[in-house]
């Protein structure tokens, strides 16, 4: 059985698993996503976008009014996992855009970055072989 103490957290959300960012479309989308009031994208091992809502067969006591004709994925959720004591475990929470997109402009400088130190090394490597060739060896 819930506890009343949460305010019945999970039944004021919805999350919806999305696919990994892989284009710049991706990106601008989530960004969009973002823009919006009660948006919040979190990677937990997998992304998740959290759409802050409240059931509306919620009543006024945070109880279900609908409980015998509740949807199965109500009816299949551990309240052992129940999120009452606020310890979630998201490696990256993104509540605006801002945040979203200085992390993305992070990690795009990053991979370019990265691009360039292997491009330098890719570049080393065929001078030092050319050089050995040039020796005869």
């Amino acid at each position: 059985m819930c506890q009343e103490e949460c305010g019945a957290r999970c039944c004021r959300y919805i999350t919806v698993i999305l696919p990994p960012p892989r284009t710049k479309a991706d990106y601008d989308e989530w960004s969009w996503f973002l823009a919006h009031e009660n948006i919040a994208i979190y990677f937990t091992g997998q992304w998740h976008m959290e759409v802050r809502t409240k059931c509306r067969y919620l009543d006024e006591k945070n109880r279900c009014a609908i409980y015998e004709r509740r949807p199965d994925v109500c009816r299949e959720y551990d309240v052992e996992s129940c999120e009452f004591s606020g310890d979630t475990e998201h490696k990256l929470h993104f509540e605006t855009k801002e945040e979203f997109d200085r992390w993305w402009e992070e990690k795009r400088r990053r991979e370019r970055a990265r691009r360039k130190r292997r491009a330098q090394a890719a570049k080393a490597k065929k001078k030092k072989t050319a050089a050995r060739k040039a020796k005869g060896g």
